[in-house]
């Protein structure tokens, strides 16, 4: 009995959802947002505090004409945002990126949220989503391919974090270089077949 309540609140709590564009007004709501415990994922964190800061980096995230950002509000709280970058429209491509507030992280919001988007997504006319995910970021992965995201190929990008952070256990998924740290990425993508869930 539990069980159900507990999947009942769950869903009324899906139903408040509520999409739109990233407003100036959006990025200045998010200074409320939390910060990643694990010290790998510090750069996801949303740094701007002062007003001038996020007009700042609302900016830089909005000012090209083939990137997009939109953000998930649960009441009047942002709880995430996404982009769709490189846009296409002529080959119906782009590529995505997905930043949730970590307060709340691992809840199930992400997993809905995306289910949420991809429906709009392909419903705008695209055929095809691409993402590049870091390697160590296993909860990440283990989302898109929940999503039907596969996988394509390896990729590398600079460690724009510090040495010091990375534990023994996570080494496997770092190159390391005089002066340089290198991360192994995983490229994925979905469309075709795989979006035809998502198409309503």
């Amino acid at each position: 009995m539990l069980e159900v309540f507990a999947l009942v609140v769950y869903n009324l709590t899906m139903n408040k959802f509520f999409f739109d564009q990233m407003t100036l007004d959006r990025v200045l709501a998010m200074r409320t947002w939390g910060t990643n415990e694990n010290p790998l994922l510090k750069s996801y964190d949303f740094w701007p505090r002062t007003p001038e800061e996020c007009m700042y980096w609302h900016h830089e995230k909005t000012k090209h004409d083939y990137n997009e950002y939109y953000v998930y509000c649960l009441g009047d709280q942002v709880i995430c945002y996404l982009s769709i970058k490189n846009i296409d429209r002529q080959e119906g491509t782009a590529r995505l990126g997905l930043v949730m507030d970590p307060n709340f992280q691992g809840q199930g919001y992400g997993f809905e949220i995306m289910k949420d988007f991809l429906g709009k997504y392909f419903s705008w006319g695209f055929k095809k989503m691409d993402l590049t995910v870091a390697a160590f970021n296993q909860r990440a992965i283990n989302l898109y391919k929940k999503l039907g995201f596969k996988y394509i190929k390896r990729s590398y990008s600079f460690f724009d974090g510090k040495r010091a952070d990375i534990e023994s256990d996570m080494k496997k998924y770092f190159i390391f270089l005089p002066g340089i740290t290198i991360c192994k990425n995983y490229f994925m993508e979905i469309g075709g077949d795989g979006c035809e869930i998502y198409r309503s």
